[in-house]
């Protein structure tokens, strides 16, 4: 049976009760390494979850989640827990470990892909640094990799609209990532589809999105924490993110790859 996702989940306060249901994370030191939220950001989700009387906090420091219900959501969720920590196969175990010692102490966002991988019960190597996604699962990635980012998300896309996706971006922002975009001017014919598209953007950079214009856009691309790229065929509109129509791309962790993207997206950020 296929379990609903949990409240508040792939929020700051979802990775908190993540931390707390699926981990037994309780102390604060703990919870915010494990969420890799800023202090700031925490301090403000379990503010929040305070006042939704979903949390509180014992006499020796720890945290515990007051709603039986949503904690045992949040494990249903996450219920093959094993998996969600390891690899699902068993004989891949030694290749996660392998590769996981091969990346620098500061790769988060190429572990968090080996963690990720496990959890969604995918099986593509990642020998070569390289893997194909397709459907929901790249849109999947594509939203968590942006609210994973920390220190900046480069995105190129000809169309940027409000959808589930694009909103991912001031996820971002929330989490002090500086997130510059290329996208092609707003050009519909019909007027009332264009002023809520220029309201949507108007918002994005009230938010902190850098938006920058260009119509030659065509490309795909998003770079994270110059750590991982995705070039794929996905536009940030819910047609495309939605699964309205069949996407598909490639991602990499591979160092001179990503340096590549992100290098080219410099390149055309020096016009503006």
């Amino acid at each position: 049976m296929i379990v609903a996702e949990p409240p508040y989940f792939g929020s700051w306060k979802g990775r908190v009760l993540e931390a707390i249901a699926l981990e037994n994370i309780r102390d604060w030191n703990n919870i915010l390494d494990y969420t890799q939220l800023t202090p700031e950001t925490l301090n403000t989700a379990i503010s929040e979850l305070y006042k939704l009387d979903i949390l509180e906090r014992k006499d020796d420091g720890l945290y515990w989640i007051k709603k039986k219900e949503i904690y045992y959501h949040y494990r249903s969720y996450f219920k093959n827990l094993e998996a969600y920590k390891t690899p699902l196969i068993q004989h891949e175990e030694e290749k996660v470990t392998t590769l996981e010692k091969a990346l620098p102490k500061d790769d988060n966002i190429a572990k968090w892909v080996v963690k990720w991988r496990a959890f969604k019960n995918l099986s593509f190597s990642l020998d070569a640094r390289h893997f194909f996604l397709e459907g929901t699962y790249l849109d999947d990635l594509s939203k968590d990799l942006i609210r994973q980012a920390r220190k900046e998300v480069l995105l190129v896309n000809p169309f940027i609209e409000q959808c589930h996706l694009s909103n991912t971006l001031i996820d971002a922002v929330t989490n002090k990532a500086s997130v510059i975009v290329i996208t092609r001017p707003i050009s519909d014919v019909r007027q009332e589809v264009r002023e809520e598209k220029i309201a949507y953007h108007e918002f994005l950079k009230k938010e902190g999105v850098k938006i920058n214009y260009d119509r030659r856009i065509h490309a795909k691309l998003i770079v994270v924490d110059q750590q991982i790229a995705v070039i794929s065929s996905m536009n940030f509109y819910s047609f495309s993110a939605g699964g309205s129509s069949w996407e598909a791309g490639m991602i990499s962790i591979d160092e001179p790859i990503v340096s590549s993207v992100h290098k080219t997206i410099h390149h055309l950020l020096k016009k503006f």
